[in-house]
C-alpha cells in the first residue's frame, strides 16, 4: 500500500474524482450507471429504507444535469442550478398509529448556488416551489486520505443550517395535527435547525470510463431538531452505492 502523493499519476486521478462530480467530468459528454441508497430516519417509527435508481448525467464547460439538478457553470468554482430535493417526511412510513395522522412534508424544486476551492466547498439552496419558502446553507472539507493501486479513501466533515422555515416544513406539529390525535402528539414550533455531517468516500476507477463508489454518511441532528416530538433519534446514516461509466 502507497500513501498519498506516492505515486502522483493515480492521485491526480483520484482527486479529480473526489472533486468533481461522481457521475461526470467536467470534459465528458455524459454518463450512465446505477444508485443505490440504504438510509436510516430520524422520525419516530420510520425504518431504514432502500432504494435503487438510473443513474444519468451531463457535464460540460457551461451546462450540467447531475443530482436531479440542472444547472450552468458561471466560472470554474462558481454554479446555479435549480433541482429537486427529497427533504421529506412521509407519516404512511411509519408505524405509528398517531404519526400516521400528521399531514405529509413533501420535498421540492430549489435554486441553489455552489462554490468550490479545492477540498473546500459550498452551498445554498432556496425553496422555489412554495412547499416552505425556506433555505440552506452547506459548507463542507473534503479530504484526501489514502489510496492504493485499486482504490482511493477521501473523508470529509461539513456543517448544514436550515431556516425556520425549512425547519417548520420539517419538523412542526401545528394545532390541528394534534387534535387529529387527541393530543397523543403535542403541538410543536420550531426554530432554525442544524446538522453535522461526517462521511467517507471509497472510490475505485474500474477503467477510464467506469468507476464504482460507496459513500458512507452519519449526519448528527442539535438539540431544536431533536426536541420535535415527530424525532426520536438524534442522528441518520445512509450508504450509497453508485455504479457508472463515462462516455
Amino acid at each position: 500500500m502507497n500513501f498519498l502523493f506516492q505515486n502522483s499519476k493515480f492521485t491526480v486521478i483520484c482527486i479529480t474524482f473526489l472533486l468533481t462530480s461522481v457521475t461526470a467530468q467536467a470534459d465528458s459528454s455524459y454518463s450512465m450507471g446505477i444508485l443505490g441508497i440504504h438510509s436510516s430516519s430520524i422520525y419516530k417509527g420510520v425504518d431504514s429504507d432502500s432504494n435503487v435508481f438510473p443513474s444519468i448525467s451531463y457535464d460540460s464547460d457551461t451546462f450540467f444535469f447531475k443530482e436531479l439538478s440542472f444547472g450552468y457553470h458561471v466560472t470554474e468554482h462558481f454554479d446555479v442550478a435549480i433541482g429537486h430535493i427529497d427533504s421529506h417526511f412521509d407519516p404512511d412510513d411509519s408505524d405509528n398509529s398517531d404519526i400516521k395522522m400528521l399531514d405529509e412534508r413533501e420535498g421540492g424544486f430549489v435554486a441553489k448556488a455552489a462554490v468550490k476551492f479545492g477540498i473546500f466547498s459550498a452551498e445554498i439552496k432556496q425553496d422555489i416551489s412554495g412547499e416552505h419558502t425556506g433555505f440552506s446553507a452547506n459548507a463542507k472539507i473534503g479530504v484526501p486520505l489514502l489510496f492504493t493501486d485499486t482504490f482511493f479513501l477521501a473523508g470529509s466533515i461539513g456543517y448544514t443550517y436550515l431556516s425556520k422555515k425549512m425547519s417548520e416544513h420539517l419538523y412542526d406539529v401545528s394545532a390541528a395535527e394534534s387534535a387529529r390525535v387527541s393530543g397523543n402528539i403535542s403541538t410543536h414550533d420550531s426554530t432554525s435547525t442544524s446538522t453535522r455531517d461526517f462521511g467517507l468516500r471509497l472510490i475505485m476507477p474500474l477503467s477510464k470510463q467506469a468507476t464504482i463508489i460507496t459513500i458512507l454518511s452519519h449526519k448528527e441532528y442539535d438539540d431544536e431538531a431533536i426536541s420535535s416530538p415527530l424525532v426520536e433519534d438524534d442522528s441518520s446514516n445512509s450508504i450509497i452505492f453508485i455504479a457508472s461509466y463515462k462516455f
